[in-house]
């Protein structure tokens, strides 16, 4: 671990003392506490959060020291090795005289900056006797090497109700956000509040409410925030923002918020179905004990090259294991399909996204999506016959009556379809 060498620090020498001038002789049962001298040399005034070495320089006024303990302020910690600790002890120490001793000991700083972090400083002789205590103050820098970061990851969830852990279970544990130090330790001492917001979704999106702001108990801040959707923003992505102004910013994953409630797959297959205006979509899993929902809602899905047939397209929120595959047909309204604007169902594709690179049509390679961290775009390619390697689009035809049905293999995730 990188140690920083401190250049600046307190500089007062601070003297405890109860007699004065020329030495008085008193009865043993009134003799005087011995008294001591403790000063940072030099001062540090580190970055939240980081760590560094400190100097104290240590003398005695009566007596020999033999000992030194060290406490560190609320929200600090001494470091040694991997070890954290609240204080550290020097022993077999013999400070006396007109001698000065620098002793020197790693300290992490709280994450909170401020101007008035007290440490403490005992002495004792060799036959146990106490001086009187040292105080020293400290600060930490407006700087912080903090940061914030979602412990408890949000999962995708039923339009206005509460977003959990577990994907559409509002009773599960709860979305949570931790304050790390420079290290990525937690820091127990920080009890600021941290608020939530949405740091990335899709056009028309939607709101969030519900629990969306606590204060931290210990570092770490419990949320039940739930998104309520805008008209036609049914299966649109979202990920979370949490927020202090005096550490890093900390993003969450991605999640999904549906209108359609979550299927468990008891059933084999497991199969949803979802209309839009112009679009229906179903989806069949054969993966019993696992998890499947579809909705259809305004597209935000771009392919490069590529213009959309419907303003519309396909979600799927598909839990199960890596390496499952669902298959999902989208039906498109005849007048979709038979607009001016194209020669039927040869000339309408998929453009497709999830969380994962793949190939796509023509022999490319999906891109990634600016507007979704994470995530990949491109038109699907064609399965093969023998072993086809999901996503890729299976067929495509119309029916007699001029709808459109295209099938298409995909992964288990929260994949996007356009066409």
């Amino acid at each position: 671990m990188k140690r920083t060498r401190i250049r600046a620090l307190v500089g007062a020498t601070i003297v405890v003392g109860l007699l004065a001038g020329s030495a008085v002789l008193m009865p043993a049962a009134f003799a005087a506490t011995p008294t001591f001298n403790a000063t940072f040399a030099p001062a540090a005034t580190p970055k939240g959060g980081d760590e560094a070495t400190y100097m104290m320089n240590v003398s005695s006024n009566n007596g020999s020291i033999s000992t030194v303990t060290v406490t560190a302020p609320t929200g600090f910690s001494i470091v040694t090795g991997t070890t954290r600790l609240p204080s550290v002890t020097f022993t077999g120490l013999s400070i006396s005289g007109s001698a000065v001793q620098t002793l020197s000991f790693h300290a992490r700083a709280a994450c909170t900056p401020g101007s008035s972090y007290q440490w403490t400083v005992n002495a004792a002789q060799k036959n146990g006797t106490q001086y009187v205590p040292v105080t020293l103050t400290s600060s930490v820098g407006v700087d912080s090497v903090c940061s914030l970061r979602f412990s408890g990851q949000p999962t995708s969830a039923v339009d206005g109700e509460t977003i959990t852990t577990v994907p559409y279970s509002t009773a599960s544990d709860p979305v949570s956000v931790e304050v790390l130090e420079g290290d990525g330790v937690r820091d127990q001492s920080f009890g600021g509040t941290i608020n939530l917001s949405t740091a990335a979704q899709t056009a028309g999106g939607g709101t969030l409410g519900g629990a969306i702001s606590a204060a931290a108990n210990q570092g770490r801040a419990a949320f039940a925030p739930a998104i309520t959707l805008h008209p036609g923003g049914a299966g649109f992505g979202f990920q979370l923002s949490a927020a202090n102004s005096l550490v890093a910013t900390g993003t969450s994953s991605g999640f999904f918020s549906v209108q359609t409630e979550f299927t468990p797959c008891t059933a084999t297959p497991c199969t949803t179905d979802t209309s839009g205006t112009e679009l229906e979509t179903t989806a069949t899993a054969n993966n019993p004990g696992n998890g499947l929902a579809s909705s259809v809602g305004i597209a935000d899905l771009e392919c490069s090259g590529y213009t959309p047939v419907s303003v519309e397209q396909a979600t799927n929120e598909f839990i199960a294991p890596q390496g499952a595959t669902a298959v999902v047909t989208d039906l498109l309204a005849k007048g979709v399909i038979h607009n001016t604007s194209n020669n039927g169902i040869s000339q309408v594709f998929t453009c497709f996204r999830q969380d994962a690179p793949f190939s796509t049509l023509n022999g490319g390679q999906a891109s990634q999506d600016p507007s979704h961290p994470g995530f990949y775009v491109g038109l699907l390619a064609t399965c093969k016959n023998k072993r086809p390697v999901a996503p890729c689009e299976i067929s495509k035809n119309e029916t007699n009556s001029g709808v459109g049905v295209i099938k298409y293999l995909i992964n288990s995730g929260d994949p996007v379809g356009h066409h």
